[in-house]
């Protein structure tokens, strides 16, 4: 079985998809220089996007703590994805 069995719909489940299928593509073709392995790869994602997704729903509906002023979802966002990039070994 594979490390990347995301079989769900969900953004995070995309991003977990397109991620292993750019990291399977470009290790067979001795592109990639990944930093990390494709189990630490995935189970990062994953808990980076759950931390993303918790922090998002407990600012906003909270907003108590004075980090729900700057707290920019997309933002975030950007940061996984330019770190997956990096972890990939494919930074601009």
């Amino acid at each position: 079985m594979s490390v990347f069995c995301a079989g769900g719909v969900g953004n995070k489940e995309y991003l977990m998809q397109r991620a292993a299928e750019f990291y399977q593509k470009k290790s067979a073709t001795g592109q990639l220089q990944a930093k990390v392995s494709p189990a630490e790869l995935i189970t990062y994602i994953s808990s980076a996007y759950t931390g993303i997704q918790t922090c998002a729903i407990v600012y906003h509906c909270y907003n108590k703590n004075p980090i729900a002023q700057m707290y920019d979802v997309r933002g975030q966002h950007r940061v996984l994805a330019k770190t997956v990039n990096y972890l990939l070994g494919a930074e601009e």
